[in-house]
């Protein structure tokens, strides 16, 4: 991090991980992570105790989006306090919210099935385009180019004639 060698891996800005991987990873309920964050911080401090899941959350936040190189993977670690602050708000205000909760939920679940039915599509076309494509020729010779093609690889090729 103080030496910058994240630069060649790729930088992002700083605010790389609130307004784009975050509501990648939580797609429609991201503002309600957001808020539950907050609200079981601001309510853990009222009742005179200390949330120390979410410092920890908050505190690797920050000085993630502080390092240049960002990927969505680095936020993993957080995704379940995330969730757990979520719960906590769904818990608190169930029936403060509950026609407009029970819509928002039904709404993401929606919204979810509809982006992985996408990624499955997406998926399946640009394996397919690449076994049209496929040339023969390893990309490297001991790796794959992609996970679900273990016989691209140069050592699991089931062609005798292929292997070098």
């Amino acid at each position: 991090m103080f030496e910058g060698l994240s630069k060649y891996f790729g930088d992002h800005p700083t605010w790389f991980y609130l307004l784009v991987f975050g509501p990648a990873m939580f797609t429609v309920i991201y503002p309600f992570v957001l808020y539950g964050v907050y609200f079981l911080l601001k309510e853990r401090l009222a009742q005179g105790k200390s949330p120390e899941l979410m410092y920890m959350t908050v505190f690797y936040f920050i000085v993630f989006s502080l390092i240049g190189h960002k990927e969505k993977r680095f936020l993993l670690p957080i995704f379940a306090f995330c969730v757990l602050a979520l719960g906590y708000l769904i818990q608190r205000k169930l029936k403060q919210w509950k026609g407009r909760l029970l819509c928002c939920i039904w709404f993401s679940i929606i919204v979810e099935l509809i982006v992985q039915a996408a990624y499955q599509i997406h998926h399946k076309l640009w394996v397919f385009t690449d076994h049209m494509l496929l040339s023969g020729q390893p990309h490297s010779f001991y790796t794959m180019k992609r996970f679900d093609q273990p016989w691209y690889s140069n050592l699991h090729n089931p062609d005798p004639s292929k292997k070098t």
